[in-house]
């Protein structure tokens, strides 16, 4: 089975990539996972989810990342989404969830 991320090298954040262009429902556990495995290695980091490769985003998936989120939140851990695709950014303002999110055009600019 695939990877649903990729994970960039950083001494800053945690950089993971979205691999998928359709991120649906079946991504959302692997997804989930596999930030939280490379979060324990990287104790403190923000997370950076950049999502310029997909294109669709399943309802399913808006609650997984809004658990990401909170997950970090707890840890005391910073979260932002990077690339994300104005279609995507007007479904994240339609469910009210955009304002849970710091959200940036790239990942450089994320991590200034």
């Amino acid at each position: 089975m695939n990877s649903v991320i990729s994970i960039m090298p950083s001494s800053k954040a945690l950089i993971a990539s979205v691999q998928c262009r359709e991120f649906d429902h079946g991504a959302n556990e692997r997804l989930k996972q596999e930030v939280y495995d490379a979060a324990a290695t990287t104790s403190g980091l923000p997370l950076i989810l950049d999502l310029s490769r997909v294109t669709f985003i399943a309802s399913s998936t808006l609650g997984a990342l809004v658990e990401l989120r909170n997950k970090f939140s707890k840890d005391g851990r910073r979260m932002a989404l990077t690339g994300v695709s104005p279609d995507i950014l007007k479904v994240m303002k339609t469910c009210s969830i955009q304002g849970l999110f710091e959200v940036h055009d790239t990942v450089e600019n994320a991590l200034a």
